[in-house]
């Protein structure tokens, strides 16, 4: 095992490259393939897929890799494009359109304190249910329509 150590310093100092100690490489973040992935994508929008597993086979990267976070990363962004549609669409049947905009639960940026979601407790309790609630809530928006 020191003999594998000398030879690896050897080459090391022969690149002039600096190797990391045993306790920065174990304190190092380890970067996923998907990762490494996404970010030379980012780097290289116009890419092929062969060429990244070219440039990032090294690391395991395989074709079918490359394949699947293309399509997620596609996916993900027709959703999101698909949700500012909605939201920003002219209404269709001539209702005017809502002042609030949807949000998704994975929406971090809406901002709920405290005292509203105890009002939203308390009305779902009062409603008889989260059902009940959502209809309630599907009359009153009818209502403000007309």
């Amino acid at each position: 095992m020191n003999d594998l150590d000398t030879m690896v310093q050897d080459i090391a100092e022969s690149t002039g490259r600096v190797l990391p100690t045993e306790a920065e490489a174990k304190s190092e973040k380890k970067i996923t393939k998907s990762q490494r992935i996404r970010d030379y994508f980012e780097d290289n929008p116009e890419i092929r897929n062969k060429d990244v597993v070219a440039a990032l086979g090294h690391f395991g990267v395989t074709a079918a890799d490359v394949a699947n976070v293309k399509a997620a990363v596609k996916r993900k962004t027709a959703k999101k494009q698909s949700q500012v549609k909605r939201v920003s669409q002219p209404p269709q049947n001539g209702t005017p359109q809502s002042t609030t905009t949807p949000f998704s639960e994975e929406d971090d940026s809406v901002a709920i304190g405290l005292d509203v979601l105890e009002m939203g407790i308390e009305f779902v309790k009062k409603s008889g249910g989260i059902s009940e609630a959502m209809y309630v809530l599907n009359v009153i928006k009818r209502i403000r329509s007309i």
